[in-house]
């Protein structure tokens, strides 16, 4: 509304110097009602010269309707200076001026000036309007118009019979340019169909429809002789003039404020009729003029009759184009949103399928590639042609994260992604297969050169730490390789050999590549079908606990037994300690395991005890990963109230190799079992690291000697006198020895020399199930003395 307004104060602003003309023409009115010729004769030119030069800022500024305009221009200073020599003619010359021929000349110049003007600006403004709607629209007007000028001019009851002669050539030749004006006039005026005609164009079309009008009853009064000077049809001749060239301003004024957006881009002339009262004005005022008559209501009704029917055909028409022409472009629309989101999907589909391709952090492979990748190159693989596989893993990386974080871990693995690029070049294919492990397979040649200095290179590409502001980092890698077909026959034999090697280098600890080892695989595969086995057993039906003796070194006196785990799998049979039980450390299974063996062996010593009234001890071996596990305590205080057996008749053995940190939750651990009264014993004592300082800070109730040790007493000096060492450091300190895995009488015989309180080994007794053990040493009756 705003903007509305203030365009409106500019057209009002521009239009101010139209005030004083307009009282000069109301002052030209005053004179014609009081007859003083003179000011009239003065008035009228000045008022229409007026209008053609307000023109002139118009055509300076090169306008679309330049040619219209000025056309329309030289019309008015034509007839402004028709109107100076009538004024001439008439007050200095004192004749007649409506009988100078030569005059009527010029006043039908400046007609034909008008009459160009109209011509220009339907040639200007073609493309806005449909040219066979304003064909029709032309044709209806000067039917109506011819029609209605020859009723009217030759109509004897009016003007009476005019003969038609020289001196009323010049007339005629006006009437024919003012008719053909006027019927350009009302057919551009009927043509404008738009919802809202603006001001400029309301002024425009109702002036000229005045001028022509006030020309053609000139005409006929002339003709007739009866032409009054100095009447009204003067003064409208003159507001006609004027009120047209204000329009012209206003419209052009309208069209310099108007924005890109506001310009109307459909036809002026398609829609329903707006101005039908051009054509009806003409019957009209025939019948005011000429009364009702017959012969024109049927000719003036036919006429309009004809052009509804065919402006209704013909708009049908335009409707028909124009709903075609919007059909074809909302599909050229449609076909190009078709293409731009086919376009999209295909470059969503190409950046899917790199998604679906690569891993998201590195840009490498990912691991879905790399398995299509290596089955295509196994495929293809033809004799005599070998495809490596390196599965790369960088060592330690779960504590980058833990110690840097996230972030940093995530730039780790881009650094090294870079790094494995510049080493590898186009003939290996690289891959991120999971978190910090990465896989490069080449084929070709068994070529072991080329695999060699492919390992160097990489070690040589890690040597240096990763920079990551404000980091550096060291990256230790290791790597494991198979071949195909030489190791494996398929894809997943491969990568399996492969991370088999991968796990051999670590464990090494000193190298940083290695090939696949059939006996390697062999021990992995023989790992995980013990671990399913033992993930599925049932502890109550397959694993059994077996008791081995533990005597004085005399062999009279039996002091307790270690329990010893046994696991009969109905899948795999028989299964040794040593194999199963680093399987379920690994796994955690121990836990459970380890419940179910110190409940077992409580249960079973707290009968034996009972039944023979003997103070028996039974060795239980607890496992590094039992006392890493901050419920131990309380699950061996639940234990020992479930199953009422004294504490002091348990002797919970730790092994020196799984040596603790003397500094953790280990030392409170063990001396809490103690405070319960459980004796604790270091077993396979005598190989490891422990040390004096490491004994005492634990409080151990019981050295176990190693068996290694003691196979070789007899016959190695240097190890009997460890031993003697051992019994003698342990004495001092009032721990009790156990010599482990006595087999000979001389070794028992020896072992009583040095002082050693207990003896253990396959001298006295085998590890026997506990209904054979009861038979062997506790119903017996008698047992061998060793001298």
């Amino acid at each position: 509304m705003k903007f509305r307004i203030t365009n409106q104060a500019i057209i009002t602003k521009k239009l101010f110097v139209w005030y004083i003309p307009a009282v000069l023409l109301l002052i030209h009115g005053f004179m014609l009602m009081n007859d003083i010729e003179f000011w009239e004769n003065v008035v009228t030119p000045l008022l229409i010269i007026f209008s053609a030069i307000s023109l002139i800022p118009i055509l300076r500024k090169r306008t679309p309707n330049f040619m219209s305009v000025f056309f329309f221009m030289a019309g008015l200073f034509v007839f402004g200076i028709a109107e100076s020599i009538w004024s001439v003619v008439e007050g200095v010359l004192h004749q007649m001026p409506s009988e100078n021929v030569y005059l009527a000349y010029f006043y039908t110049l400046a007609n034909v000036c008008f009459f160009a003007a109209a011509i220009a600006y339907m040639y200007t403004n073609q493309k806005c309007f449909n040219l066979i709607q304003l064909l029709q629209d032309l044709i209806a007007s000067m039917l109506m118009g011819i029609g209605f000028i020859v009723m009217i001019y030759y109509d004897t009851q009016i003007f009476g019979k005019v003969e038609v002669g020289i001196e009323n050539t010049s007339n005629f030749i006006f009437l024919l340019t003012n008719t053909l004006t006027l019927i350009i006039l009302v057919g551009i005026g009927l043509s404008f169909r738009i919802k809202r005609l603006r001001w400029g164009g309301n002024i425009i079309l109702s002036s000229l429809v005045i001028f022509f009008l006030a020309d053609s009853f000139y005409v006929s009064e002339v003709t007739n002789n009866m032409y009054v000077p100095y009447g009204f049809l003067d003064w409208v001749y003159a507001f006609s003039l004027l009120f047209l060239s204000a329009g012209v301003k206003v419209a052009y004024n309208e069209f310099e404020e108007m924005s890109v957006c506001t310009i109307r881009m459909a036809k002026q002339n398609e829609g329903p009729i707006r101005h039908m009262w051009l054509l009806i004005s003409i019957p009209i005022l025939d019948f005011l003029l000429c009364g009702l008559r017959l012969n024109h209501v049927i000719y003036f009704a036919s006429v309009i009759i004809i052009h509804i029917v065919l402006s209704l055909h013909i708009q049908k028409n335009i409707f028909s184009e124009k709903s075609l022409k919007t059909n074809l472009e909302v599909n050229e629309l449609l076909r190009k949103k078709v293409e731009e989101r086919t376009l999209q999907l295909r470059t969503m589909n190409t950046n899917l399928s790199y998604l679906l391709k690569h891993d998201n952090l590195t840009g490498l492979e990912n691991r879905d590639s790399f398995f299509e990748q290596l089955d295509e190159i196994l495929l293809k693989c033809r004799q005599n042609e070998t495809v490596h596989l390196l599965i790369l893993d960088v060592n330690h990386f779960r504590m980058v994260n833990e110690l840097y974080g996230d972030s940093v871990g995530d730039k780790v693995l881009i650094e090294i992604a870079k790094r494995l690029e510049s080493v590898c070049k186009e003939e290996y294919a690289l891959a991120r297969i999971y978190g910090d492990e990465f896989t490069i397979f080449w084929g070709g040649t068994d070529d072991k050169c080329r695999m060699k200095m492919l390992t160097e290179n990489l070690c040589a590409a890690f040597s240096d730490s990763l920079v990551i502001e404000p980091f550096s980092i060291p990256i230790n890698i290791h790597m494991g390789i198979a071949s195909f077909p030489e190791n494996a026959k398929n894809r997943v034999d491969l990568i399996n050999c492969a991370k088999i090697a991968l796990k051999q280098v670590k464990s090494s600890k000193t190298e940083s590549y290695a090939l696949y080892d059939e006996t390697l695989h062999q021990q992995e595969r023989r790992k995980q079908e013990l671990e399913l086995a033992l993930r599925d057993s049932d502890f109550g039906r397959e694993l059994k606990l077996y008791f081995q003796p533990e005597y004085e070194p005399t062999g009279t006196t039996l002091i307790g037994m270690e329990a010893l785990l046994r696991w009969r799998s109905p899948a795999l049979g028989l299964v040794g300690p040593v194999e199963f039980i680093p399987i379920a450390e690994e796994t955690g299974l121990i836990l459970e395991i380890g419940e179910w063996v110190m409940k077992t062996a409580m249960e079973q010593i707290r009968d034996w005890n009972k039944r023979y009234e003997t103070e028996f001890f039974v060795g239980i071996n607890i496992s590094a990963v039992q006392l890493q596990n901050t419920g131990f305590v309380g699950l061996v205080r639940k234990l020992i109230e479930e199953t009422g057996v004294n504490a002091s008749q348990l002797n919970f053995e730790i092994t020196e190799s799984s040596t603790l940190n003397p500094n953790g939750a280990a030392v409170s651990i063990l001396k809490q079992l103690s405070e319960m009264g459980i004796s604790i014993a270091v077993d396979d004592f005598g190989t490891g690291y422990s040390s004096y300082g490491y004994i005492k800070r634990f409080s151990i109730d019981i050295l176990k000697i190693d068996k290694q040790l003691i196979d070789t007493i007899t016959t190695n000096p240097n190890d009997a006198q460890v031993v003697k060492a051992i019994i003698a450091m342990a004495s001092a300190l009032n721990i009790r020895t156990i010599a482990e895995g006595v087999e000979t009488k001389e070794q028992a015989r020896l072992l009583k020399k040095m002082n050693c309180d207990i003896i253990q080994g396959y001298l006295f007794g085998k590890p026997v199930p506990a209904e054979e053990f009861a038979d062997l040493h506790l119903d017996k009756e008698e047992c061998e003395i060793i001298a």
